[in-house]
């Protein structure tokens, strides 16, 4: 099995419990936010669908200046507008991983601050850590902002609190 095809099967897991939690976004507190430094419930999610397309830089690219600083977090235009770009930006990456070699993918990819290299690393890593990985952290966040709006949240790797468990990973016959 490639190296793609593994993060393929794990980022399809992830971008599924995604779904499920975009699926229990409550439209009516988009703009809560818990705290001052906070960004916004919708922000926030559309950060997380956002976060594919960031983990195409990691896949199309040799190393990202960084000097610019972060993006601003793009707004909330609604739940259609959510999922789709979510779909949208994970067909991009999925076509993208089904394109790279294991050698382009143990490559090394650079993180850089003008001329100076802050992090270095082979680009499945560097995938793996800012879009899968920053993916998952930002979902967990959103669920924090879910519980404390006392929305029940859906089972991730197991059942939550409040309900079932839904599979990601095909079932074996």
């Amino acid at each position: 099995m490639r190296i793609a095809d593994l993060l393929t099967m794990e980022f399809d897991a992830e971008a599924a419990k995604t779904r499920n939690y975009f699926a229990v976004l409550p439209e009516d507190k988009v703009q809560w936010k818990p705290h001052e430094l906070s960004p916004r419930l919708g922000s926030l999610a559309k950060h997380i669908a956002n976060l594919p397309a960031f983990g195409m830089v990691f896949l199309t690219t040799d190393s990202m200046d960084a000097s610019a600083g972060p993006p601003a977090l793009p707004e909330y235009a609604g739940r259609t507008d959510l999922l789709e770009t979510l779909e949208q930006n994970c067909a991009r990456l999925k076509e993208a991983l089904a394109n790279a070699s294991d050698d382009y993918l143990k490559a090394m990819w650079s993180f850089k601050a003008g001329d100076k290299v802050l992090e270095e690393a082979p680009r499945a890593a560097m995938y793996q850590l800012m879009c899968v990985d920053h993916m998952v952290h930002h979902r967990a966040q959103m669920g924090v902002y879910l519980r404390l709006l006392n929305i029940p949240l859906p089972g991730l790797y197991g059942p939550s609190a409040d309900g079932p468990w839904q599979p990601a990973w095909p079932r074996s016959k």
